[in-house]
């Protein structure tokens, strides 16, 4: 790259991959794509986005790169440079009470954030046919939290890493999880926009040969324990 390039980076805002502490952004990804940076030699310029926006403005190319879930709508738009994680989407009630596939059907509020209501009406409703109503809350989990142990909805969709952040204002051990109803599971990856003036061949190799030197050389699982996230594959 003969001249210095600057990245525009979404993190999505949502604990624990991004959110505001200190009046500062923070979180996994911040430390994930700070690595990155320094890795590649490249200035990145970080927004905190909510998930909805990150895509249209992934799409749009009003951001370069971010690490989010594939999703065929997105896939004219992007190219995917390397996997990130597995993610499971939990569906947990008031409690720590079980959910199974006995007592679903008594759902009648399920929350669930902007951007994640796909998942549930897809993977959830519509696979079990369930008459439940979707409460969607915002772009964060701490409303649809509140909810749910105010018996105000009668259950939650939430991402594993998502719930381990969250486990003690539920009341829960990490036994919990394992046990849990299990609505749907996605793959990750670091996505480029094709619309980026920074799209091109040299770049995308460049990131795609350091992000897997940051995963080799063991950087990327010790952000991954600081956060306590046990990704799959």
């Amino acid at each position: 790259m003969a001249e210095p390039i600057k990245l525009k980076i979404g993190i999505i805002d949502l604990r624990p991959w991004g959110y505001i502490e200190d009046g500062k952004i923070a979180g996994l990804q911040l430390d994930v794509f700070q690595a990155l940076s320094e890795a590649t030699s490249i200035d990145f310029d970080y927004e905190l986005l909510p998930l909805q926006r990150l895509q249209h403005y992934l799409t749009a190319g009003k951001i370069d790169l971010a690490s989010i879930f594939k999703r065929e709508e997105l896939m004219p738009h992007v190219e995917l440079i390397s996997w990130v994680a597995g993610e499971t989407y939990y569906l947990i009630g008031p409690n720590g009470l079980r959910i199974d596939k006995s007592n679903l059907s008594q759902i009648e509020h399920i929350g669930v954030i902007i951007g994640e209501e796909t998942i549930v009406q897809k993977s959830l409703i519509k696979k079990y046919k369930l008459k439940a109503k979707l409460d969607v809350a915002g772009t964060s989990y701490d409303t649809s939290l509140k909810k749910l142990k105010a018996g105000r909805i009668d259950a939650l969709c939430i991402a594993g890493p998502g719930l381990k952040a969250y486990l003690t204002e539920l009341g829960m051990s990490e036994e919990v999880i394992k046990g849990a109803f299990i609505i749907e599971s996605q793959e990750g990856y670091l996505q480029f926009s094709t619309l980026s003036q920074h799209y091109t061949p040299e770049v995308i190799s460049l990131l795609r040969v350091k992000f897997e030197t940051l995963r080799d050389n063991g950087v990327l699982s010790n952000i991954d324990k600081k956060y306590k996230i046990d990704k799959v594959r």
